[in-house]
């Protein structure tokens, strides 16, 4: 009885720390956005409703909050990339779908302002956040493409270039625009056929 009662005492208690966290990362993101890098910790932490030392405690410092809200961001999306030998083009259509309503959302845009703002202030930072989100989605995608490669599924090239390659794709040229806040124009296609024209050219390049 009391092995039962301690187990499920620790069982609460890791969820509700589970639920803390992500709820000082959804704060942190609305803060950052806000207020850009410069956003203090006694924001962040009354507005995710938390003493600030519970910030510190879980994160250390604010950089590596920052940090874990683009690690968790990208982790998000690369969930969705699964078992390339089930269903390559499925696959990609749900990364594809996924990785644009995270960049293209105005919280992937404001997140992406403060951190291009802060840059040039903060080389290390910005080399650290590069790391955890660029870098760490497209060696994820690399990984993925480079096991439809040796499948037979694509055409062997290199990996971590047509990785590149797509993610440039699904982005680029618009999430320029939606930086300047230009309209799209009103007979372009919608989403779902963005995505499918986007990853079907992607395919097409890459035919084995």
């Amino acid at each position: 009885g009391d092995s039962l009662v301690r187990q499920s005492t620790s069982m609460r208690a890791q969820t509700t720390h589970i639920g803390k966290r992500e709820l000082v990362r959804d704060a942190a993101i609305q803060v950052f956005i806000e207020d850009g890098y410069g956003a203090s910790m006694a924001r962040i932490a009354a507005r995710a409703g938390v003493a600030k030392q519970t910030l510190y405690n879980q994160f250390g410092n604010k950089e590596n909050l920052f940090a874990e809200v683009i690690r968790q961001s990208v982790d998000d999306i690369t969930v969705s990339l699964g078992d390339s030998k089930a269903n390559l083009r499925l696959s990609l259509l749900r990364f594809a779908a996924a990785f644009r309503a995270k960049a293209l959302s105005p919280h992937g845009l404001g997140m992406h302002r403060a951190l291009i703002a802060e840059a040039p202030r903060f080389p290390k930072l910005a080399r650290v956040i590069h790391e955890k989100g660029a870098a760490n989605a497209r060696d994820t995608l690399a990984k993925f493409l480079q096991q439809a490669m040796n499948s037979g599924q694509l055409r062997k090239t290199d990996a971590q270039f047509v990785a590149e390659m797509l993610l440039s794709m699904l982005a680029g040229f618009e999430r320029i625009r939606l930086l300047y806040g230009v309209k799209a124009d009103p007979t372009s296609l919608n989403e779902k056929q963005k995505c499918v024209a986007i990853v079907d050219c992607f395919l097409n390049g890459l035919a084995a």
